[in-house]
């Protein structure tokens, strides 16, 4: 059988293997992030420990560090199972799904199943958040599918928030959004971010090279001011090729 002909069979099997397998199945509702927080049965941190593929399908064995929202026993590891995997030497990817991979951190939305005996992601892989850490040990939370939408406190804005529209934010920040949409139904957060020089200035402490590279500088000039002196060129300029053009005439 030639490699086409198998990845044709994959497809067909998959299609299949997606109507007989609805547990895990992606219930693509919405992709907002605020709206999948509050339809969630349960909202938790993990780890994952391990990652099992057979037949096209994969269990992921997450052991859970955290409950933010419902009741999940966490003193046994909590079961995913989902589509997509690898069969033999190849990995069978089947959109919308959840993705895991060993030793990965994840924030999951979770929802039960019909019997209530098993958890599976809400929403497929818009559910999952991915925990990471940058280079300068900030954690970082990052969505499989969509972008995070909610408004900051900002003081130059006319109505006093700013709109943030982004696959990647703070971890800090995905806390104070969880918490604000939990408690007020509005993601909506109170207080300003943290300017990026106070951010690296507390990853890497006291460092004066840091602090003279992003601290603003006096000098810098302000949109407005670059506009009106562009516009006082351009008007100079234009009445100096007026009068050359009447000499020449």
């Amino acid at each position: 059988m030639t490699r086409g002909c198998h990845s044709l069979l994959s497809a067909v099997l998959l299609v299949i293997l997606a109507s007989e397998f609805p547990i895990t199945a992606a219930s693509r509702l919405t992709s907002d992030f605020n709206e999948l927080l509050r339809l969630a049965d349960a909202i938790v941190e993990v780890k994952v420990l391990e990652v099992h593929s057979r037949e096209r399908k994969s269990t992921a064995t997450l052991r859970i560090e955290r409950v933010i929202k419902g009741d999940v026993p966490n003193a046994a590891p909590l079961e995913i199972e989902y589509l997509g995997g690898y069969d033999g030497p190849y990995r069978v990817i089947s959109p919308g799904q959840p993705n895991f991979s060993a030793g990965e951190h994840a924030l999951l939305l979770l929802k039960r199943s019909e019997n209530e005996q098993r958890w599976h992601v809400l929403g497929g892989d818009v559910g999952q958040v991915t925990i990471a850490t940058d280079g300068l040990n900030q954690r970082l939370a990052r969505r499989a599918s969509g972008k995070f939408e909610f408004f900051v406190a900002d003081a130059e804005s006319l109505s006093g928030f700013r709109k943030v529209n982004s696959v990647e934010i703070s971890y800090q920040q995905l806390e104070r959004l969880i918490t604000a949409v939990l408690e007020s139904g509005r993601p909506e957060l109170a207080e300003p971010e943290a300017p990026v020089a106070s951010v690296a200035a507390s990853a890497t402490g006291d460092d004066p090279i840091l602090r003279a590279l992003t601290k603003p500088s006096k000098n810098e000039w302000s949109f407005t001011s670059r506009a009106l002196l562009f516009l006082a060129i351009s008007v100079v300029l234009f009445g100096l090729m007026r009068r050359l053009r009447a000499k020449a005439v």
